[in-house]
């Protein structure tokens, strides 16, 4: 028995040199053998948005099917389950008069919400898979005026397209046209193009070549060569504004079981040689003297299914052991493993290596650290559970690091003087350098810290039984709020004086955030382009979940606010909200100019003394605001 690749197989792995052989026995396996990359559509996006390329906006997300609430949706949406890589389950709907009836698109017919509850169940119960989640998000519009934009299929071999299969979505069959790595048409007979498809279910057709076929391939290779495997399927979309990401499939059923699509051996070997040559490629550049196929098998076989489950939904998609490439980071109050308690704030500590096993004491405060194998930065935060029905999540700002005691817990004074449960979070992204004074939560090149923390809010509003989150944070803690509310269905997030677009912000900070986070990039400006969707809150806005809310406050006479760094400014314009006073946005967020006393000698960026006037205004728990704005503050 022997490591292969991204799985375990009987026999000598050398002997396996066909792609239907590494394809098919990859499938065969029990799916706790699979490595740390699964078909799960939320991964997906979340890995391709990291690059920097778009994917379908979600609308909405659910953990169970209980939960499916699709009531209210105005456009057109796709609800789907984010564990299947098949058509079962997919439903392409929009709202009717009728409260609980759906027009469905595809099949040109009503059907209620008990309707397609029952379909869903039934493709839950049919599934493996153990982490079944649902979303709903927007329908995307092909270059076609077609009901389902055509599917643009690439075979990629880690950076390397061995084949493309192009589908148009019709009935009673669907038109297909295949081509090669670079795009160029493949001969209709099956002796010279190697595919046969069977003609009862498939058109073959000289379907034209998509309108924005070159970057379509562009993204494709760019997707794979950052994708730790050796082979992945990665489907596109082209759309009037370019391409979209659709998802990925590691075991894909064209060509696996021969009943629509055939493969003739000799473009099976030529596939197969690219995914052995792809395996090659991942092993010269992590572990040089090893081979792939046994450095990825025993990472396969020694990781944990649910520890690997948490760590690609929170954001980690690494699947080489990294802890060679790992930042070293920074010790910390409570890093060793022998101290129980946080002196600072009187708590126990509590120690967990996967956010999946941590369980939130419900009666009394503690704090959490969740280190977890394949996230060099620890999850670090503090609970005070209370009888509510909100969370009040505090994020912090800027920490002088010459005197700061990190783990730094924002605002924890002033919010036990409130009802709510309490959350804090600690930015742990400055751990890999004593320098860095702000993080916002950039986490690592390959590790996302936003998501994960937004996974850490999502838990401890789950399992203290509470309906709504509300985060809150001055400076970077305001970007983070923002950032992390927009991850959070039903959320509201308030900014004070909060960045919004960190291209605008100190070049020298930028500099350190570069040096100490991103030293794969070899400029800001670089470093900008690549992890906009970690670093501008506009492109993380443009994915946000419905029904997220957000309020930003804005000093009108703070020069890091408003004018020498125009974070305000930058966020309303994108907004359509007048920046030099402020207003509400079409999503129903506030954007509001105001005024507040400061203290002699203290800068008008800072806080006036108390975040509890902005939170009281949110919520709708004072009937006057003190600093001045003509803004409608309340969004409850």
């Amino acid at each position: 028995m022997l490591s292969r690749g991204l799985h375990v197989v009987d026999g000598d792995p050398g002997s396996y040199s066909e792609y239907l052989d590494l394809i098919r026995s990859r499938g065969s396996i029990p799916l706790d053998l699979l490595p740390p990359i699964k078909d799960d559509k939320l991964v997906g996006k979340r890995f391709v948005e990291e690059l920097g390329f778009r994917s379908a906006r979600i609308l909405r997300q659910f953990e169970r099917i209980e939960d499916i609430d699709i009531e209210g949706i105005s456009e057109p949406f796709v609800l789907k389950p984010t564990f299947s890589s098949s058509n079962h389950g997919v439903f392409l709907l929009r709202g009717t008069e009728k409260s609980g009836v759906f027009w469905d698109d595809q099949h040109q017919c009503e059907r209620s919400i008990a309707e397609i509850l029952q379909v869903l169940t039934q493709r839950s119960e049919s599934s493996q898979y153990e982490d079944k989640r649902w979303i709903a998000e927007e329908r995307i519009r092909g270059t076609n005026d077609d009901l389902v934009p055509h599917d643009v299929k690439f075979f990629a071999f880690h950076g390397q397209i061995g084949l493309v299969q192009l589908t148009e979505h019709r009935r009673p069959r669907n038109r297909v046209a295949f081509f090669d790595g670079e795009f160029r048409r493949l001969p209709f007979t099956p002796e010279e193009s190697g595919i046969r498809v069977n003609p009862a279910i498939l058109e073959l057709h000289e379907l034209p070549l998509p309108v924005h076929a070159s970057e379509l391939i562009e993204m494709a290779k760019e997707i794979s060569s950052a994708m730790p495997t050796p082979f992945v399927r990665i489907d596109l979309y082209d759309t009037p504004d370019g391409p979209v990401f659709g998802e990925f499939t590691f075991t894909p059923g064209t060509f696996y079981y021969e009943d629509r699509e055939v493969m003739s051996a000799a473009l099976s070997k030529q596939l197969g040689s690219l995914w052995l040559q792809a395996e090659t490629s991942l092993c010269d550049r992590d572990r040089g003297s090893h081979s792939a196929r046994e450095l990825l098998g025993v990472l396969s076989a020694g990781t944990p299914r649910r520890q690997v489950s948490v760590a690609l939904r929170t954001g980690s998609f690494a699947l080489e052991d990294r802890s060679a490439m790992a930042p070293e980071i920074s010790a910390f109050r409570g890093s060793a493993s022998d101290v129980v308690r946080d002196a600072m704030h009187d708590v126990p500590i509590r120690r967990f290596t996967s956010l999946s096993d941590v369980e939130i004491d419900t009666e009394s405060p503690a704090r959490y650290i969740v280190s977890e194998r394949h996230d060099p930065l620890p999850l670090d935060f503090l609970v005070y559970p209370r009888d509510s029905d909100r969370v009040l999540v505090g994020l912090h700002g800027a920490e002088f690091r010459k005197t700061a005691d990190l783990p730094k817990f924002q605002f924890v004074r002033s919010f036990l003087t409130r009802s709510e449960s309490l959350l804090f979070l600690a930015d742990s992204t400055l751990l890999q350098n004593d320098q860095l004074n702000l993080g916002w939560m950039a986490g690592t090149e390959g590790n996302h810290l936003l998501p994960r923390y937004a996974r850490v809010v999502d838990l401890v509003q789950d399992s203290l039984a509470a309906k709504q989150s509300v985060l809150v944070g001055h400076s970077a803690g305001g970007f983070m709020s923002i950032a992390i509310g927009s991850m959070i269905a039903g959320s509201i997030a308030i900014s004070v004086n909060g960045q919004t677009v960190l291209e605008k912000y100190e070049p020298w900070t930028l500099r350190q955030l570069r040096d100490a986070v991103f030293s794969g990039t070899e400029t800001v400006e670089s470093m900008i382009e690549r992890y906009r969707s970690r670093l501008d809150l506009r492109e993380i806005l443009s994915n946000r979940l419905e029904g997220t809310r957000f309020a930003y406050f804005a000093h009108a006479e703070d020069p890091n606010t408003m004018t020498r760094l125009p974070m305000f400014p930058a966020l309303a314009e994108y907004l359509g909200v007048d920046p030099s006073v402020g207003g509400r946005t079409e999503a129903g967020d506030v954007m509001s100019v105001c005024r507040w006393p400061t203290a002699e000698n203290v800068p008008v960026h800072a806080l006036p003394g108390t975040v509890l006037p902005f939170i009281d205004a949110v919520l709708g728990q004072s009937t006057s605001f003190e600093f001045g704005t003509t803004t409608r503050l309340s969004l409850v």
